[in-house]
């Protein structure tokens, strides 16, 4: 029996379920949503720490297991050719790698296979940023915790449903998985009973006509996955309790002109008659957010039976891996036996000539001997070059960074910028360039974050408020951009290449002037102007270590 905890959050709240599984499945025994600061590590890592006092889950005793939504994993549908079923991870990590934006080997890439067909190979795909699984990590460690998974939430919340539910086998149509987050609506299409498409939204509560716009999305995402053979949705389920979403269930009925039901995630697993030490009203009444993490506890409890890879999950700690296949033995017997074979005639070449050898051997000592104080001067040397570097990563080229928003930034008839504030990280190196921004929609939020992150820049933010239909620019929102410090420090050394190679180019133009004397003697001697070095002086960019706002 395995005692777990399975977290997630974001912006508003952190959600956790707490539970153990055994041959009989998993059992909930305590649940609780509590109001987030921020997402800070060391805001997650206290409140996660104190709700866990509060529900008495002992360090070192529960294994953690994380969801996580869109702000922080990039999702693809892929579309690969067919290949057999050991080169499928490898294909997907390659292709993934073209395709994401946060690009990069470290990157912790895994996917689900959607269909499989005598053409193509069509896979989900889910990419993490490294600095995301190590501040994961990190929060996993500073509580105690043995990480278990990290995971899709999207994909957790159609797992429980694949598991429980049959995954809407019986159905005709499409069915529609709908979960109603405090900032997001996570959308899963299920046809035939399997997964085919995927997608979060960003989708705040507050905001005005939130089921229209989630009827929408529903739309938009039915067409995105059609095909041919593709029905129309015949059923709509959004996870909750009936009460607590009656109204979106009767708007969205008239909308959609289908079928819409409610599905209570904790009316599918067992649950402990003591549940509730830290459990809040809210948390009583909106069980649907709860949906991923029960998921990933019934995923996890399944994927034990089969040794620990989930058929179900996008799992980014523990990602689908090549199938080894089976060799001939009699290949390895023909190696070994030429193995040792060339074994025994190296061994005897050595043998005959070890007199030699071992004259080399002791010159070869010799050397090293005298080129163990360069070895040390050169270690203390580079010791230093990196201190220094550390220093100066935190000196980002302002002017460059605002400028690349500027050109990545949307149209003002489109976005409006507010307040800009950059600042340098003088701790681990690098900047952080903070605004606070207006938008026509919260569509064009998305779409600016997504061009403004690449492999050296992460963005995070708050979501997009409603400022009211007075505002001409009506959803508000702020944007975080962090600059890795290897970028300033690679961009510190372009520039210093550049300034030595016209440091180069000098000496060759002012040396070809006395030749030029001696072949006509009676030509005066002109001196050289600053003309000749102009190459050599010209500016670099130099560190900042201040603030630009």
């Amino acid at each position: 029996m395995a005692n777990l905890i399975a977290i997630d959050w974001d912006s508003h709240e952190l959600r956790a379920v707490v539970g153990r599984t055994g041959s009989g499945g998993v059992t909930i025994t305590d649940t609780a949503t509590v109001p987030l600061a921020s997402e800070e590590q060391a805001t997650i890592t206290q409140t996660l720490s104190d709700l866990m006092t509060t529900m008495g889950v002992a360090k070192g005793k529960y294994k953690l297991l994380v969801a996580i939504g869109r702000g922080k994993a990039e999702l693809r549908q892929l579309s690969l050719p067919p290949v057999p079923p050991n080169e499928l991870p490898a294909l997907v990590r390659f292709q993934a790698m073209q395709n994401f934006s946060s690009g990069g080997d470290a990157v912790a890439v895994d996917y689900l296979p959607v269909e499989v067909a005598d053409q193509s190979t069509s896979v989900i795909a889910g990419g993490v940023p490294p600095a995301t699984m190590k501040m994961i990590a990190a929060v996993a460690e500073s509580v105690g915790a043995e990480l278990k998974r990290v995971a899709l939430r999207p994909v957790a919340a159609a797992a429980l449903f694949s598991l429980k539910s049959g995954g809407g086998s019986d159905i005709d149509g499409d069915c529609v998985l709908v979960d109603l987050l405090a900032d997001d609506a996570e959308i899963v299409v299920f046809r035939n009973g399997k997964v085919v498409f995927v997608r979060s939204v960003r989708m705040p509560q507050q905001t005005a006509g939130r089921t229209s716009q989630v009827a929408g999305e529903i739309r938009r995402s039915l067409m995105a996955c059609s095909t041919e053979s593709g029905g129309s949705v015949q059923r709509v389920i959004v996870w909750g309790q009936a009460k607590t979403h009656e109204q979106d269930v009767e708007q969205l009925q008239e909308l959609l002109k289908c079928d819409v039901q409610t599905l209570d995630p904790m009316s599918l697993v067992a649950s402990d008659s003591r549940r509730g030490a830290a459990e809040s009203d809210f948390a009583r009444q909106h069980t649907g957010r709860l949906a991923p993490l029960v998921g990933l506890l019934a995923a996890d409890a399944a994927a034990e039976s089969t040794g620990g890879q989930s058929a179900l999950l996008v799992d980014f700690l523990n990602p689908r891996k090549s199938v080894e296949v089976e060799k001939d033995n009699r290949v390895l017997i023909g190696g070994g036996v030429a193995a040792a074979a060339a074994v025994l005639l190296v061994g005897y070449m050595a043998w005959s000539s070890i007199s030699g050898k071992n004259a080399e051997i002791a010159q070869r000592q010799a050397q090293l001997a005298d080129l163990k104080p360069q070895v040390a001067q050169a270690d203390e040397s580079i010791s230093r070059t990196e201190r220094v570097d550390q220093f100066l990563d935190a000196s980002v080229n302002w002017l460059d960074q605002l400028r690349r928003l500027a050109d990545r930034m949307p149209p003002s008839d489109q976005a409006i910028v507010k307040n800009i504030n950059g600042a340098s990280l003088s701790r681990d190196g690098g900047g952080r360039l903070t605004l606070t921004a207006a938008a026509m929609s919260p569509v064009i939020v998305d779409e600016m974050e997504s061009a403004l992150r690449d492999e050296v820049h992460s963005v995070a933010g708050t979501g997009a408020n409603d400022l009211g239909a007075k505002e001409t620019y009506r959803w508000g929102f702020s944007k975080t951009i962090d600059l890795l410090p290897t970028a300033v420090r690679e961009a510190r050394y372009e520039a210093i290449n550049r300034a030595m190679e016209a440091a180069e180019t000098a000496p060759e133009e002012t040396e070809s002037k006395p030749e030029e004397t001696e072949s006509k003697p009676d030509a005066a001697i002109s001196t050289p102007t600053s003309e000749s070095n102009e190459t050599a002086n010209e500016p670099t960019n130099e560190p900042n270590n201040g603030q630009a706002s």
